[in-house]
Order: C-alpha cells, then structure tokens, then sequence
C-alpha cells in the first residue's frame, strides 16, 4: 500500500479517535480543535446549517496541505 494511503488512514483515525475520547477527558479536551470532525458535526448541520467559520477553518486547512503538497511534489529528488 503506498504511503500516501497509509498517512491518511492514521490521519483520520487518530482524528477520530482525538474527537471521540475529549468528549470524555477534560486534558484531551484541549486538544479536540486538532481534530477534523471537531468543525463538522452533521447532526448539528443537520438541525441549524453550517457555520461559516467552521467551513472557512477547513477551506484554510484544505489550502494549506494542498500548498504544501504541491510545494513537496516540485522539490522531490527523481533519479533514474
């Protein structure tokens, strides 16, 4: 499996696992902003809309890993 798979697994688990274990731990709870599903809660959307901060968080955060991503893919090393 190609890495790019095996991070993005650990990704959204580790974010799964950060929102669902801070509703439970006051020290965790601290760090529940780090995770993903922190910013979208489809029940909540559900019942009042989205909120534009939230969406505005996750376009950001979406703009930055695909810069950085762009930026790492125009610096990698092909040998042949």
């Amino acid at each position: 499996m190609p890495r790019i798979f095996q991070s993005a697994l650990l990704t959204l688990a580790l974010t799964t696992l950060l929102s669902t274990r801070s509703r439970r731990r006051s020290v965790i709870n601290s760090l529940r902003w780090l995770a993903y599903f922190d910013f979208y809660d489809g029940a909540s959307v559900m019942r009042t809309g989205l909120s534009a901060s939230n969406v505005g968080i996750l376009l950001a955060g979406t703009l930055l890993a695909f810069g950085v991503a762009a930026y790492l893919f125009q610096r990698r090393d092909v040998g042949l």
